[in-house]
Parts: structure tokens; C-alpha cells; sequence
């Protein structure tokens, strides 16, 4: 999983140099750019509506619906897209995909499936490239066309959607988080199965881009293992909080010279964030330090401590 905090450089925050680097069929994730070349190039409008053909889908039952290319997002309405992908053509998305630096940029093969068998691919290093782009507005492209669809993309607070409904994420969720994403799975001809999650987090003023994705070269991942990683790093890297109660209260505690200057407590049974957020003047010599404090021992993997401390010269 890669991340660019703020608009920073990106991190590695899951897995290796070479995982990162890794290209893989960017499934589903594709819809982003895809969307952005059909508007483009008016294979569809934002207004235009593709009918439902009465073939049913008892596992995605959002596909069983009219959709807009916007209302096709979420769901990743399959269909939608494979009708949309023939009207732009083979060479137009590649050329469109160059100015992305979307991957490898392969649209060849058949032109329905190119972006989930493999022929189009694409590391989690680049998906975060082409998002810092997409969430910064500096692709080429429409930005009225940007941002109808990075609001498609906003979830529903605590959840994330995909072709087989919606799905509660496993972290407390309050006013201020907003998680603007695309999922993506698919398995190809030779057994290798992957799983996304890409987007934006936003928690209150701070933005987080990222791209996560599992894959095996054979067995299979299940749809949401991406999404679980995704959600797993921000709960251990102290982005979301807790969501479950512990034994005990909990106090985060900062001091100087071993002197409290700041002092929150959490009660045990309440799942939230504790925000440090003080200005503490302090000279040469001085000490901080940071603690959190119990009085009985707890389960620690419920709460994430990732503190962020920046000393500025005047």
C-alpha cells in the first residue's frame, strides 16, 4: 500500500519496494479513467442514460438497474463500461491513457475486457501517480468532468461499495472523515487473482491518497482484501481510531521536563480520536515526551499510537 500525505512524496506504508512496483490489471480501478476518456471523447454524456437489458444478476443487484456513468461507480456496473469501452475504441483509449501515464497503456485484445484480463496494467506506484493527479485536478481534462466523479466515488460514512453491495470497514467513523475510493477484483486466465482499493481519505484538513491491492499468482483473494489493508494501515498508523471499547480508560499524556502540558483522556467505553494538536514552546536542553497511560492492562492492537511531532526554528 502507497501513500501521499497531504500531497507529500510517497511512502511505502504496506509491503516492498518491488510489491509496489509490482504491475498488476487494475480490475475495476479502471473505471476512474475510463469514466474521464468516455466523457472526453462524449462516448457518453454526463447525462446520458444506458437501459438496462433484463439479464440478471443475483450477486450484483445494483447491476439490475439503469445507470448513468456516474451511478455506475460505486457498484462497478460491469456492463455499463464494456458497452461505453467500444464507442472510444482500442487506439483513443491508449492514446488518452498516454497523457495519464496510466500503466502500461495496453488497451489491445478484445475490447470489452482489456482492463480485467491482464493486457492493460498497472502498479500500486502508478495508480497513486495518475490519483494524485486525479484528487489534485491536473490531468487533462474536463474539471467539471473531475469533480462529478470524485463525488460518485464519496462512500457512505463507515462503508465502501462495490458490485455485491455495501460493506461496514472495521474503524470508528465520526463527522470529518470522508473516504472517496474504487474497488477492484478480478482473476485472469493464468490464476492470478487480484484485489483494490484506491481513492482519498480525508480526516478533517488532512488528505490521504493511496492505492492498495493484494494478489496471488494462484488461490485467490477475496474482493475486499485490498479494502481490509487499506483499513488495517490507517487504524495502525493512528489515521482512524479505535472501534472497540477497551478494559480500561486511556490518557494521552505530553510532557516537558517531565512536566504534563497536555493531558486527554478516552473513557474505555467510548471509540474515538484522541487529538494532540498544542503548540509547546520549549528551548535548547529540553525534553518532551509522549505517553499513553492505563491502569490495568488492555488490548493494545485496539489502539493505534502513531505520534507526529514538528520543531520549527525561529
Amino acid at each position: 500500500m502507497v501513500v501521499s500525505d497531504d500531497g507529500g512524496p510517497p511512502q511505502r506504508w504496506s509491503g516492498s519496494a518491488a510489491d509496489c512496483s509490482t504491475r498488476l490489471s487494475p480490475a475495476s480501478t479502471y473505471k476512474i479513467p475510463h469514466a474521464l476518456v468516455g466523457l472526453e471523447t462524449v462516448a457518453v454524456t454526463e447525462s446520458t442514460v444506458e437501459k438496462w437489458d433484463g439479464v440478471r444478476h443475483p450477486d450484483q443487484p445494483k447491476w439490475n438497474l439503469d445507470h448513468t456513468v456516474f451511478s455506475a461507480m460505486r457498484p462497478s456496473v460491469l456492463w455499463f463500461f464494456q458497452r461505453m469501452a467500444p464507442r472510444i475504441g482500442a487506439e483513443r483509449a491508449h492514446e488518452w491513457l498516454q497523457p495519464f501515464a496510466y500503466g502500461n497503456t495496453d488497451t489491445s485484445g478484445p475490447i470489452t475486457l482489456y482492463w480485467v484480463n491482464a493486457r492493460l496494467r498497472i502498479s500500486p506506484d502508478e495508480q497513486l501517480a495518475f490519483l494524485t493527479r486525479f484528487y489534485g485536478d491536473t490531468l487533462p481534462v474536463t474539471k467539471a468532468h473531475v469533480d462529478r466523479l470524485q463525488a460518485a466515488m464519496l462512500q457512505a460514512p463507515g462503508t465502501v461499495e462495490n458490485a455485491r453491495g455495501v460493506h461496514t470497514l472495521d474503524a470508528a467513523w465520526r463527522p470529518g472523515i470522508q473516504l472517496s475510493s474504487k474497488t477492484g477484483a478480478t482473476t485472469i486466465e493464468s490464476g492470478e487473482s487480484v484485489s483494490w482499493l484506491v481513492g482519498q481519505l480525508t480526516v478533517d484538513e488532512r488528505k490521504l491518497t493511496f492505492a492498495s491491492a493484494t494478489w496471488r499468482s494462484k488461490g485467490g483473494v477475496d474482493t475486499l482484501d485490498a479494502t481490509r489493508l487499506a483499513i488495517q494501515t490507517f487504524v495502525e498508523r493512528g489515521v482512524l481510531a479505535k472501534r472497540a471499547r477497551t478494559s480500561d480508560d486511556i490518557t494521552v499524556l505530553v510532557l516537558r521536563n517531565g512536566s504534563p502540558v497536555f493531558s486527554s483522556t478516552l473513557l474505555g467505553e467510548q471509540t474515538a480520536t484522541i487529538g494532540v494538536n498544542t503548540d509547546i514552546t520549549v528551548a535548547r536542553g529540553d525534553s518532551v515526551q509522549l505517553r499513553v497511560k492505563v491502569d490495568s492492562p488492555i488490548d493494545a492492537t485496539q489502539v493505534p499510537w502513531l505520534p507526529r511531532v514538528f520543531y520549527i526554528a525561529t
